[in-house]
């Protein structure tokens, strides 16, 4: 499952986020957001993961970068001994990263966790949902709530969002990653 989908530092910083209270939820719920993410009928359905080569130096700029595939700026890559590195640029053959490798070596595996960007605040609000409904005390997968008067019945949606059943966030976040889905042919 390493590289995972995003990093702790990444989802503090789109959520805004400047203290250590949340960093031992947060990375207890990486994981569990890549898989539900990644797996085969899982909400994206497919596991965004490129492979491939490239040479290090002892820098964050791999050279003779060798992959297929959409590769994003954000991405997530292991190489050497190197996790959770962070793609910042990218060439047709080069990438550079936010940290160093610190060996040097030609023709490297590389595995990157290619997911965009632009839909990593939505994973980052799936991590916060999922902090926030695992406590003892919350309403987590109760999506209706009923109220009687007489004869008359009335059924509010709790928050205005439901859960959805087969993965158990909002409705509204996962229609937000529609973008990113692959279809499923049953």
């Amino acid at each position: 499952m390493n590289p995972y989908i995003t990093t702790k530092e990444q989802i503090k910083e789109l959520l805004f986020i400047s203290d250590v209270s949340f960093d031992n939820k947060i990375d207890l719920m990486i994981p569990v957001i890549t898989d539900d993410m990644t797996r085969t009928n899982g909400i994206c359905n497919q596991d965004f993961l490129l492979e491939g080569i490239c040479d290090i130096d002892g820098t964050a700029v791999l050279t003779n970068v060798n992959i297929r595939g959409a590769l994003y700026v954000g991405a997530i890559v292991k190489v050497d001994d190197l996790t959770d590195a962070i793609v910042l640029s990218y060439t047709d053959d080069t990438i550079t990263l936010d940290k160093a490798v610190s060996n040097t070596e030609e023709e490297t595996s590389l595995i990157i966790r290619s997911f965009p960007l632009g839909a990593k605040t939505i994973i980052s609000q799936m991590v916060m949902y999922k902090i926030k409904s695992s406590s003892v005390n919350s309403d987590y997968g109760k999506d209706v709530k009923s109220k009687s008067m007489g004869g008359v019945s009335v059924t509010y949606a709790g928050d205005g969002d439901t859960i959805d059943s087969r993965f158990g966030y909002p409705g509204s976040l996962l229609k937000a990653l529609s973008t990113v889905r692959k279809k499923r042919f049953y």
